[in-house]
């Protein structure tokens, strides 16, 4: 009698949870990283998406190639006297862009609405404009790898306020095209013995590399580079708000 019961109450439970369906809710994903290259107007761009369902992602094979963001959005990033439009590119769903003007004094205000209703905000300081000092500007710096363990030449740059760390890597520039993998190192000081420590690296002696050193504010650290990536700054759903600056310069290698 009582299996009878339970079987019965397992049946009834079950067929409630076949018509029980959750309602997916997109939340948004929007990433908003300034690129800050010098005190004028930069050309920024924002990317505005949102989460998708598993099932349409599924059922479709094609979906990734027809959605690439959230279109119809107001995307606005304010100052203290200043506010930046940022306009959808029509060739770019979901990309929105503008010309905008940053300062490393200023706490700067990002706030997207969503053709939903929904309202996404975040805050950040924007880094200084990174200025590598070593190696010196239009030159070609030839680094003998070899030697750099007897006087190892240490790349420096200046100061940047509102940073947490330098990021600092090197890449093939074979012709015109940067390519090759990316392992950086990481330093808080404003100079480094890159190339010493890359004494065993698999360099292509007689080539070129391009040189890299970026300066990353608090909010993409803890985003890209934490213990526990991906934790964002914005008042819902996911992504970030910050800001990054970097320079670069040519570098030859010789055994």
């Amino acid at each position: 009698m009582r299996s009878r019961q339970f079987l019965l109450l397992m049946t009834i439970f079950l067929l409630q949870c076949q018509d029980y369906k959750q309602e997916f809710e997109p939340e948004p994903n929007i990433f908003a990283v300034m690129k800050i290259s010098s005190p004028k107007y930069d050309y920024q761009e924002i990317l505005v998406d949102q989460t998708y369902d598993i099932k349409d992602t599924l059922e479709s094979p094609e979906f990734f190639e027809d959605v690439i963001g959230v279109t119809g959005a107001k995307v606005t990033v304010c100052g203290l006297d200043d506010t930046f439009y940022f306009e959808e590119d029509p060739f770019s769903p979901g990309l929105y862009m503008a010309y905008s003007g940053f300062n490393d004094s200023t706490l700067y205000h990002l706030e997207v609405r969503l053709p939903w209703g929904d309202t996404v905000t975040g805050q950040a300081y924007m880094p200084t404009p990174l200025e590598i000092i070593w190696p010196e500007e239009r030159t070609c710096e030839t680094i003998s790898i070899s030697a750099e363990l007897r006087d190892s030449h240490r790349i420096s740059w200046n100061s940047c306020n509102n940073v947490s760390k330098y990021v600092i890597y090197c890449e093939p520039y074979f012709g015109l095209v940067s390519e090759g993998m990316y392992f950086p190192s990481f330093t808080g000081d404003t100079s480094y013995a890159f190339f010493a420590e890359r004494n065993v690296w698999p360099w292509s002696f007689g080539k070129e590399y391009e040189l890299i050193v970026v300066a990353i504010t608090p909010e993409y650290d803890r985003y890209t580079y934490s213990s526990n990536p991906g934790k964002s700054n914005l008042s819902s759903g996911y992504g970030l708000f910050g800001g990054v600056t970097l320079d670069t310069r040519l570098i030859y290698i010789v055994e």
